[in-house]
């Protein structure tokens, strides 16, 4: 696994996770990194041509912010994150599978018992989540056993499903599917989430990425895909590093994560990758041995695959 691919997963973990574990209950209500502006609905109209598409804006906003986490040690470490914030209902639990409904209720139950815990002596409460591996996507989606959960057909085959139930204070419950490519073409990963429980009232969603360690920059672009459905693409440009020991040091890459987000049916879609390009510090060309790892046309084939994905549903 890249390093870099290891960081993303890394944010992908809510913080709850890793911060509120030990640390001592307060009365009132504890929102994560949920604390963003009113969203406002917007209607973009196409018109290059004689067809008009209308977008289905589902209030997509970004925004960072520098983190600081304390881990179980009481060490504090910082980092960048940024924040995908949109608009959706909680799935009724009848339209997942019997086990998936099991396991929520499972995970509430521990979850009960863990907000009563004594932080210096935190035990006893059972799983407060739980992760299933699959060899083969359908088994994933069956074992969810949601129909509104759509998997875009992108032309390659898929590895390492995983479905992960998520639990916290609130009782509501984050259902995560991940999957990434099997090509020697493209190695991108995917990502669905959706929310189960009753709890209806707030329809905003949170799901952030984080680069732990270094402040970076980010960009986003706004797009629609061919049904009108609204999507946000991030760039965040990653620090440059040497490409590899084995090579010469003047041999450097630039990496470009980008990560795509799209809400249909309310589940949020994600899309990630890496772009890679090599340089050399004194301007000489790039040789050819440093060359041969990194994919030809790695920019073009990345997006051509983002866009099948977001034209995919």
């Amino acid at each position: 696994m890249k390093k870099e691919e290891f960081i993303d997963l890394f944010a992908d973990i809510e913080e709850e996770y890793v911060i509120k574990a030990h640390e001592p209950r307060e009365k009132e209500k504890i929102v994560f990194s949920k604390k963003w502006f009113a969203l406002v609905a917007a209607i973009i109209i196409l018109g290059a041509t004689a067809t008009i598409v209308i977008a289905q804006s589902l209030g997509l906003s970004f925004s960072t912010g520098w983190r600081t986490v304390t881990d179980q040690d009481g060490n504090k470490f910082g980092y960048t994150r940024y924040g995908i914030t949109y608009e959706a209902e909680n799935v009724p639990p009848e339209e997942f599978s019997e086990e998936i409904r099991k396991t929520a209720e499972e995970l509430s139950e521990a979850w009960k018992i863990h907000l009563e815990c004594d932080p210096k002596n935190c035990s006893g409460h059972g799983e407060l989540a739980k992760s299933e591996k699959f060899y083969y996507l359908s088994e994933a989606l069956e074992y969810v056993g949601c129909e509104r959960i759509k998997i875009p057909e992108l032309g390659v085959r898929t590895s390492g499903p995983i479905v992960s139930v998520l639990g916290n204070q609130d009782m509501v419950h984050e259902i995560k599917i991940s999957w990434s490519s099997e090509s020697t073409e493209i190695d991108f990963h995917c990502f669905a989430e959706v929310y189960i429980g009753e709890k209806t009232e707030d329809k905003q969603k949170e799901t952030a990425w984080a680069f732990v360690g270094e402040k970076y920059n980010f960009r986003e672009e706004h797009r629609v895909n061919k049904n009108g459905i609204e999507y946000i693409v991030v760039y965040s440009d990653e620090r440059e590093d040497y490409y590899g020991s084995n090579y010469d040091k003047n041999t450097m890459r630039v990496n470009t994560s980008l990560t795509a987000y799209l809400v249909k049916n309310d589940v949020i879609y994600i899309y990630h990758d890496l772009i890679s390009e090599l340089y050399n510090k004194d301007g000489s060309e790039v040789d050819e041995a440093s060359l041969e790892n990194i994919r030809k046309d790695e920019k073009e084939i990345v997006e051509k695959y983002l866009e099948i994905w977001a034209d995919s549903f």
